[in-house]
């Protein structure tokens, strides 16, 4: 994490950061508010279900690949 970040997330809503810049110029960070991020990631049963539904694809796939090389066609 960034230096300011660790600074600002230090800081309670209302707190300024201790002045910084250089000789020729100060600086000040208020912090306002904070919004939470939304947690918009699948959640475990959307995981699951997904990783289950392409463990049984890949067995169709490999159950038909294995009929078509096994098989016979007979002409007459």
């Amino acid at each position: 994490m960034p230096k300011g970040c660790s600074l600002l997330a230090q800081l309670q809503i209302g707190q300024a950061t201790p002045v910084f810049g250089t000789q020729k110029d100060a600086r000040v960070l208020v912090l306002c508010g904070r919004d939470e991020p939304e947690n918009k990631g699948p959640s475990f049963e959307q995981i699951y279900a997904q990783m289950n539904e392409e463990r049984v694809s890949l067995m169709a796939r490999r159950y038909l690949r294995d009929l078509r090389r096994d098989a016979i066609v007979d002409y007459r």
